[in-house]
């Protein structure tokens, strides 16, 4: 199955490939893999930002950094938190 670009990744991050090409790899893992942190977040809070629900789980707790190494350089990373609940991105 081919994703669909529009739907699926950001236009941005797309556009930054096309003008820089293969050097603007380490930015766009770092951000894909930022934005997917807090997606996972959100999913395991059962809420988003801000969003009261009766399904919400705990309450966000702001970001933790680290940097991982990888064969693409160095990624500044910023680990998402949970306030009470054990919380560990699976993406990472």
């Amino acid at each position: 199955m081919i994703p669909d670009p529009e739907s699926r990744v950001p236009r941005q991050l797309l556009e930054e490939l096309i003008e820089q090409g293969t050097e603007a790899f380490r930015e766009v893992m770092q951000t894909l893999l930022n934005e997917a942190m807090k997606l996972e977040r959100e999913q395991f809070l059962g809420a988003g930002p801000w969003e009261r629900s009766p399904e919400r789980r705990g309450w966000a707790n702001g970001y933790k950094d680290k940097t991982v190494a990888t064969r693409m350089g160095e990624l500044k990373l910023k680990v998402p938190q949970a306030r009470g609940l054990s919380f560990y991105p699976r993406s990472l």
